[in-house]
């Protein structure tokens, strides 16, 4: 199996809802996520990442297990409360996604993380007698990502991470996760498409990231790489990184997306990338684009 292959995450919110600001085709059929899942575990991705909020997808993927004498190990994420309870969460989701265990359950925010403690005691001794393998948190902010790290019970981190979202804003931080033992997960590498949007169609409050965009554009030219094998391998290449998660409306856009995995970044490249600092970082996060 490739290596840099069973480093990618095939994120599911596609399957579920109509996602990301891309995306013209819409949600893909049950046959054509079913297509996309053949070609991904026929590749090497061994990862999905679901969650209760992602519509039908997680059936979608338990109708596909059916058939399927191998399955993908599932990460899913939760939103908790007061009447919240762990175990019988974790019957459903073992139901929908037809599996024996879950690779990760993770708070699907920060805030739900904190208001809710409680229950990670509940979900430690799902982890302790084996139908959990680690309990994450998904995050948005540096402040979010250094409360995670100083947190024993939370061994699993995902953020976003990508070509302005970039080590210039994380690395100090992702060093210190791995130092911690923290396994980090990294989404939004194509800031939800945004980097492929044409110049005369960015949404009018995005302007201000006008330039940065424009700059990662002329680099790609400059270095003659692709400017979406730069993105992917972007995070990919980061020792710090262990799971790269990406989400595909199509067999063709995951093919296309594992084969750039085969494009070697120039070290003048990724310094250049390194570097760059968007000035209003609060534009980074798309819950902010609205």
């Amino acid at each position: 199996m490739n290596s840099t292959r069973s480093k990618i995450i095939l994120g599911t919110v596609q399957f579920g809802l109509d996602y990301g600001i891309n995306n013209s085709q819409g949600r893909p059929d049950p046959q054509r996520v079913f297509d996309i899942l053949d070609l991904a575990f026929a590749q090497g991705v061994r990862i999905l990442d679901s969650a209760d909020a992602y519509g039908n997808a997680p059936e979608i993927i338990g109708r596909y297990h059916q058939s399927q004498a191998e399955k993908f190990d599932i990460i899913t994420k939760f939103k908790s409360g007061p009447h919240f309870e762990a175990e019988e969460w974790l019957s459903q989701q073992l139901g929908k996604f037809g599996v024996q265990r879950l690779y990760a359950a993770m708070f699907h925010d920060f805030q739900d993380y904190q208001a809710n403690r409680s229950v990670i005691s509940d979900f430690e001794k799902l982890v302790q007698d084996g139908s959990i393998g680690k309990i994450g948190v998904s995050i948005y902010t540096n402040h979010q990502l250094a409360e995670a790290i100083a947190d024993p019970s939370i061994s699993l981190i995902q953020l976003p991470y990508n070509l302005l979202d970039n080590h210039s804003q994380r690395g100090e931080l992702l060093a210190k996760a791995k130092a911690a033992g923290k396994e980090v997960h990294v989404r939004s590498v194509f800031l939800q498409g945004l980097f492929f949007v044409a110049t005369e169609d960015i949404p009018e409050k995005l302007v201000p990231l006008k330039p940065e965009l424009e700059a990662l554009g002329q680099l790609a030219s400059r270095f003659g790489v692709p400017l979406e094998s730069m993105a992917l391998n972007y995070a990919v290449i980061n020792p710090h990184i262990d799971h790269v998660l990406i989400g595909v409306d199509t067999p063709e856009q995951l093919q296309a997306n594992l084969s750039s995995l085969a494009q070697t970044l120039p070290p003048e490249l990724i310094e250049t990338l390194d570097r760059i600092k968007v000035k209003d970082v609060a534009l980074l996060n798309p819950t902010n684009w609205k």
